[in-house]
């Protein structure tokens, strides 16, 4: 996902009415594309953005005991930048996510092209998928709570 793509989210997404998001499809799209975005990318975030409202998924490392480590696979290591990775490692370690949530961290990361995104943008991400469960953690936000800047910083 480039840059330009999360853009698009932050225009959908205005910080100022976070609660009130009762937009149809057809609006959002019709905004964006007045906004110069592709249909072909409009599309992609709109059904990126409809799939973060499920339930965490259990996971195999919900089975996994208190001394397990988690393993990176070839397919997880060419997808999502090594910082990243890491980065989702230090805040699991910090009991700010559980291993179920870093899971579904990981599989949406991994749909999109993280290369180019900056730090701020992958925290904004992040925050964007555990916000989109039905059972979300607010750990993760309340943590970075004192970083609102953001949302200006993808403008």
């Amino acid at each position: 996902m480039s840059e330009k793509i999360l853009k698009a989210i932050c225009l959908m997404v205005d910080e100022n009415d976070l609660t009130e998001i009762e937009l149809t499809r057809e609006s959002l799209e019709l905004k964006l594309v007045r906004q110069g975005f592709s249909s072909d990318s409009i599309s992609y975030v709109l059904d990126w953005i409809a799939n973060l409202n499920q339930d965490v998924p259990k996971s195999p490392a919900a089975l996994a005991g208190k001394d397990s480590f988690r393993t990176f696979t070839d397919e997880e290591l060419d997808l999502i930048d090594p910082e990243f990775l890491n980065y989702i490692m230090k805040i699991e370690s910090m009991k700010l996510i559980n291993q179920d949530e870093r899971e579904l961290i990981l599989d949406k990361l991994k749909l999109i092209d993280n290369e180019d995104l900056s730090e701020d943008s992958m925290r904004f991400l992040i925050a964007m998928i555990l916000f989109g469960t039905k059972n979300h953690n607010n750990d993760f936000l309340f943590a970075h709570a004192h970083e609102p800047e953001i949302l200006k910083t993808l403008n």
